[in-house]
């Protein structure tokens, strides 16, 4: 669910001046509220209905409650696509594949044991609709109390069938559906998930922003690191688990992955900790992250034309669909 967190730069705690826990608590609430104010807009949410979610966050914050904003499970790496900027360096993957779905599941689980609430959870691709398990994976979460919504996005290539519509159904769901440029395509499934009644986000015109090709050192210093994660969406809402391991955003996975030349330090072995509720807690309030010296993702940002093929090769219309007031 991309949207942007804005922080003051007074607020980064560059200089151990603030306690740190302290300071840790205050974002990981503040990203807490900001996430359910975006949840009020997707699921239609009253003021009043509004007024006491906001009331249920701040008590069971009170109580000591381990509420974590968002986390994605990667489940594949397969796609409809290869796109020039990929977030998740799809494009640079010559080995493309499905995740087992016993070891997401048991990720899923231990994840579910530590934490008290997930605000909302995602089954990330690549096209998550390519995953062999996609329809199973998506039944197990949606049973899962402690997960209270579910984001699906997708590309538009990949059309539901009748049973993953009736999954798609639940309450708990929201589509976000990219803008790619393909106005048949896209309309064929916008078109469906309105006939369905089903949650669905367009992201009307959106733009990416240039994380950089190379998987060189950017040589940012300590200080510099700081800035850029606590500035960049992805550190803040985008924690990735893969593999038995939580990792600071998608593309710090993926860069792992094909770095194994690189030790990985920014990430959390949860599967095997003996203590996963405090681990997974400290993981979200890190300041820094090192895998951020390999991305351009923060400023001065540069921008791309969503969806552009690498081969050369994209359909992209001038137009696009806007939502009727």
């Amino acid at each position: 669910m991309p949207f942007y967190v804005p922080y003051d730069i007074l607020d980064y705690n560059i200089d151990g001046s603030m306690d740190a826990e302290d300071w840790g608590k205050r974002r990981l609430s503040d990203v807490n509220r900001h996430m359910l104010m975006r949840l009020f807009e997707v699921y239609g949410i009253s003021d009043n209905e509004r007024s006491q979610k906001l009331k249920w966050l701040e008590e069971r914050e009170r109580s000591g409650a381990l509420i974590i904003p968002k986390v994605c499970f990667l489940a594949t790496t397969r796609c409809t696509k290869k796109c020039d900027g990929c977030i998740g360096m799809i494009e640079k993957m010559s080995d493309q594949k499905d995740y087992s779905y016993e070891k997401i599941v048991s990720c899923v689980d231990k994840f579910l044991e530590s934490v008290d609430y997930v605000l909302t959870a995602e089954i990330s691709g690549g096209e998550p609709f390519l995953y062999n398990e996609f329809d199973r994976l998506l039944d197990y979460m949606l049973s899962k109390n402690k997960i209270l919504s579910m984001i699906i996005p997708t590309n538009s290539t990949v059309i539901p069938d009748e049973k993953r519509l009736s999954l798609l159904k639940n309450p708990k769901v929201s589509m976000f559906v990219s803008d790619y440029g393909d106005l048949v395509q896209t309309a064929r499934l916008i078109t469906l998930l309105e006939d369905n009644d089903i949650k669905f986000q367009y992201a009307s015109n959106q733009r990416w922003i240039d994380p950089g090709n190379n998987l060189v050192s950017r040589g940012k210093s300590h200080e510099e690191l700081c800035v850029d994660y606590q500035d960049c969406d992805n550190g803040r809402l985008c924690k990735c688990v893969y593999d038995g391991r939580i990792y600071h955003c998608a593309r710090a996975a993926r860069f792992y992955m094909m770095r194994d030349d690189l030790k990985c330090e920014d990430s959390l072995d949860f599967l095997s900790s003996q203590n996963a509720r405090e681990d997974i807690r400290n993981f979200y309030l890190s300041e820094h992250c090192k895998a951020c010296d390999y991305c351009d993702f923060t400023n001065p940002r540069h921008f791309l034309i969503p969806g552009t093929q690498i081969n050369g090769k994209s359909k992209r219309s001038n137009y696009t669909f806007v939502k009727r007031s």
